[in-house]
């Protein structure tokens, strides 16, 4: 035996490696090894093919990939296991998982704002991590290699032995806290019955996952382009909230109103009584019906509220609604209505019964029974200084599976294959077969066949019962 192998041994008999995360995804080779192999996003297991008959693999402690997202748990793991003085990186690197860990112990990390509270960022790049870990934590004590796969064990073969020991350094996962949740802030939807129904997960949603804005009026929550579906638009008791029912009736008339009341704007005007064509006045409700009138299937019937002559150039005074949009679907008359701006807690249900009061009007007039609302609020928000109230508002809110309107689905076996039929109104529309839960779930996905949160994770539990009983 050389005297290098004696080095080796005596070395390896310090410390063993004891991963303090990801256990299950670490492929352990030698755990007293001192060389770590990131693969990023190529398979671990044919890179250890590849120096399965090499003595290099000797020094290996494990072999794993590295996507970049685990980097706060790869650093805590090699502090918690200092023998540990060599990483190589190699394979093919797709989310820059190379740039971000070699940036960290180069560059550092750097303050920053994610999720609207104060955090940190490795250097360069847009991955956010805590300030638990820092690069003088490791203070020289470890290399980090970019090495071609096929030189790995060439690279390995070349180390020295460093016999400088460390402890073990236990650092654990903070909690994230942050003042908001991860989400696509353009992408939300909200379908429920009723409009409070749909108003209380509007405010959950803001409270959630709206963004921190300051407007010349103050701090606000904001989401963008948010779509709020009322399917069966009905008065309700909304004294509860605050709200006055009297106000929202005189708020119905006056958008039924072309007078403008000494106001800058009001709905009303814009709809009734503002725009003039040859000198006379249109009222574009009065127009619409006519539409309907003359093809009950028009498209035409579209108002605007917005005069880009005077809103653009005023800059101020201008109307927050800014078009309506009626159409005969399914033997019901639906709305559509946008909103340029919007405040959610104040004057998005007082808007809706002003738009179930317009949505009556014309439907009367064409002898349609009414059908859903569906709201666009191009940049809605909520004042921080309501939050309190907010708060009780979403923590009241009731949220039990709906039906989804894509349908539901029926799961059996028939002994050997795993069977979910889409059911809408009581007819199949498609039968998925699968030989796994797994399986049958890719084609439902493929299909976009559900639309609600609640129902996937149901008919997922069901899918995998089912696995369980072939």
């Amino acid at each position: 035996m050389s005297s290098r192998d004696d080095m080796l041994l005596t070395y390896f008999k310090l410390m063993k490696f004891e991963p303090l995360f990801y256990q299950n995804k670490l492929d352990i080779i030698n755990p007293s090894g001192d060389v770590g192999i990131l693969t990023c996003w190529s398979n671990p297991h044919k890179i250890r093919k590849l120096l399965q008959n090499n003595d290099a693999l000797s020094r290996v402690a494990l072999i794993t990939n590295f996507f970049g997202n685990g980097l706060p748990q790869l650093l805590r793991n090699l502090l918690y296991n200092p023998q540990i003085k060599h990483l190589i990186i190699c394979g093919t690197d797709i989310s820059d998982s190379k740039k971000t860990l070699l940036n960290f112990f180069e560059l550092g990390i750097t303050p920053c704002t994610f999720l609207g509270s104060k955090a940190f960022k490795v250097i360069d790049t847009d991955v956010i991590i805590d300030d638990g870990v820092w690069p003088t934590d490791f203070k020289n004590n470890i290399s980090i290699k970019s090495v071609a796969t096929a030189d790995i064990f060439k690279y390995v073969k070349s180390l020295g032995i460093e016999e400088t020991a460390r402890d073990r350094v236990k650092i654990p996962m903070p909690v994230a806290k942050f003042e908001q949740s991860p989400s696509e802030i353009r992408n939300h939807t909200v379908l429920r019955d009723t409009p409070v129904t749909v108003w209380k997960d509007l405010i959950f949603r803001l409270l959630k996952f709206g963004i921190r804005t300051t407007l010349k009026k103050g701090d606000r929550l904001e989401l963008q382009n948010v779509k709020c579906i009322i399917k069966s638009p009905k008065v309700e008791n909304i004294k509860q909230y605050g709200f006055s029912k009297e106000h929202f009736k005189q708020y119905q008339d006056d958008i039924l109103s072309p007078d403008l009341n000494d106001n800058i704007y009001t709905y009303g005007n814009r709809i009734h009584g503002y725009f003039k064509y040859n000198d006379n006045v249109v009222d574009s409700l009065d127009i619409v019906i006519q539409r309907f009138n003359d093809d009950i299937e028009t498209r035409h019937a579209y108002v605007s509220l917005w005069d880009n002559a005077r809103d653009l150039s005023e800059g101020h005074g201008c109307p927050c609604l800014v078009s309506l949009f009626f159409r005969k679907i399914e033997d019901v008359l639906t709305l559509t209505a946008v909103f340029r701006t919007h405040n959610a807690m104040n004057a998005w249900l007082e808007n809706v019964y002003g738009l179930m009061a317009i949505q009556k009007y014309v439907s009367r007039k064409i002898l349609l029974k009414r059908g859903a609302i569906t709201v666009i609020s191009n940049s809605i928000t909520l004042d921080t200084s309501q939050l309190d109230k907010a708060r009780v508002i979403a923590n009241n809110r009731r949220r039990a599976m709906e039906f989804d309107g894509n349908g539901n689905f029926e799961i059996t076996s028939d002994g050997m294959q795993i069977v979910a039929c889409h059911v809408h109104n009581g007819v199949i529309i498609k039968e998925y077969r699968g030989d796994s839960a797994a399986e049958v779930e890719r084609e439902i996905i493929r299909d976009n066949a559900i639309s609600d949160v609640s129902h996937a994770f149901y008919v997922c539990k069901e899918l995998y019962k089912m696995e369980k009983g072939l």
